[in-house]
């Protein structure tokens, strides 16, 4: 059996690599390794190596002896470039999974993988564009496995809007040492639907971001309802979801869900991949029903498995 060495931080990229271990826990042998307080600590099942110290990390790899070491990518954290620094110097095989559609060259300093892996067409694309040689899309797990569970839901849809945070003055701050570079912050856009699911006559839900802090919005509205429910639980009871840019909208508009990405400025692009006509600079005067729903096949552009994958890349 194959040992694959896994290091994930980030919440996106860590559903994918966790759902590709659920799926292929039969015919891999997955030695995981994260940082304190990773979002990945509580997505992944299993034991994860948290580790700081650089010696016992390459120390735990040498004794792990891997066969192949996957990344996802990461904005918090560059604890990935151990891994791949390990992978080139020991001649084992990597791969770094992207879980968004945001410029990926910035996630890396100065190793690159020998693959990158891509979740869609529109991924693969834009990897492409970014001069990436070794793409290669792999199917994406965790939308298969959030689809199936989505089927089998009781679908109890309240008259509802469901908000989906994302921490971006913490992101502007840490990569450009401004917590409102792009004009906004998250508690600007949650007064904006605050008033937006007012005017509807619709209860407001927060469903919080993995990295987004409560009190913050709690300082605006005391009496705010935070879901303490599944994503898929709150997609489904939800009317109308709103957010900003984070990938839970793509599941959502993929589930048949009336979605709106709010970007109230034109120096940040809405890279989540929704038609142009949901993505707003104001929710004023907005016409419900011009918003798109989708009911395509969305298992259409999922790329290859991961056994063809190592079959014929690795081995």
């Amino acid at each position: 059996m194959l040992k694959i060495a896994v290091f994930s931080y980030d919440a996106g990229g860590s559903e994918l690599i966790a759902s590709l271990e659920k799926e292929k826990e039969s015919r891999y042998s997955f030695f995981n390794f994260s940082q304190k307080d990773a979002p990945f600590l509580k997505i992944v099942d299993g034991d994860v190596f948290v580790e700081s110290s650089k010696n016992n990390i390459i120390k735990q790899l040498f004794k792990i002896k891997p066969d192949i070491i996957l990344t996802t990518t990461s904005w918090q954290t560059n604890g990935i470039d151990l891994f791949l620094e390990f992978a080139k110097e020991h001649n084992i095989k990597s791969v770094s999974f992207v879980d968004h559609w945001t410029p990926y060259r910035t996630r890396f300093r100065e190793v690159l993988p020998d693959f990158l892996a891509t979740f869609d067409k529109k991924s693969t694309f834009k990897a492409m564009q970014e001069g990436f040689s070794n793409v290669i899309q792999i199917k994406n797990y965790h939308i298969y496995h959030l689809y199936k569970q989505y089927k089998k839901l009781q679908k109890n849809t309240f008259n509802r809007v469901l908000f989906l945070s994302e921490p971006t003055s913490y992101v502007a701050l840490k990569r450009f040492g401004d917590k409102k570079y792009w004009g906004f912050d998250e508690t600007g856009i949650f007064k904006e639907v605050k008033s937006f699911a007012k005017k509807l006559g619709m209860d407001l839900l927060v469903r919080l971001h993995p990295s987004d802090n409560k009190e913050r919005y709690l300082q605006i509205d005391k009496n705010i309802k935070f879901s303490s429910n599944t994503l898929l639980d709150d997609i489904a009871s939800a009317e109308i979801i709103v957010g900003i840019d984070t990938i839970a909208m793509h599941y959502a508009f993929l589930f048949g869900k009336k979605v709106i990405a709010l970007m109230p400025t034109d120096k940040r692009e809405v890279v989540v991949d929704l038609p142009k006509e949901n993505i707003k600079k104001s929710l004023e005067n907005i016409d419900i029903n011009s918003i798109k729903t989708t009911n395509q096949d969305i298992f259409y552009d999922n790329g290859i498995d991961f056994d063809e994958f190592v079959s014929r890349y690795i081995l």
